[in-house]
């Protein structure tokens, strides 16, 4: 079990520092690790589709826009890269195995879930020791 699995008494994942419906997530949290990611076209293209099930979102625009510059050799992967990466693509396995349409934008429940068991997956919280966005690059808040 990851250690970002282990459920506080208050429902909370150890890392994540959210609670959430485990029962409720698309799946059971499962070990993974971010750092052996590649970034692959295809990969781009289904982390595009599922984030765009939330919106016009400018972090996520300069995500995605990194992504394509990372998979076409100009710009090196960072850990912010990595993890928003892998992440997504979770959250929409997760999304798919509770049957929600590529296209819809489920409720906030739903995605708390499925994002928190997500970060549960990589040992993650939402932000770092610093106060810092652990999925998003620095640059997208500038």
């Amino acid at each position: 079990m990851a250690a970002g699995a282990e459920l506080l008494p208050d429902g909370r994942a150890r890392y994540a520092r959210r609670a959430f419906d485990p029962l409720a997530a698309g799946g059971a949290i499962t070990p993974m690790d971010w750092r052996t990611a590649t970034i692959t076209p295809k990969g781009i293209d289904l982390v595009r589709l599922h984030v765009a099930r939330f919106g016009s979102d400018p972090a996520n625009e300069i995500m995605v826009s990194r992504l394509g510059q990372i998979a076409s050799g100009q710009l090196e992967a960072s850990e912010y890269d990595l993890r928003f990466y892998t992440h997504e693509l979770r959250e929409l396995e997760r999304y798919r195995a509770l049957g929600i349409p590529d296209t819809v934008n489920a409720d906030r429940d739903v995605w708390n879930n499925a994002h928190t068991a997500t970060l549960a997956d990589y040992g993650l919280s939402d932000r770092d020791s610093g106060g810092d966005y652990t999925l998003y690059h620095p640059i997208t808040w500038e």
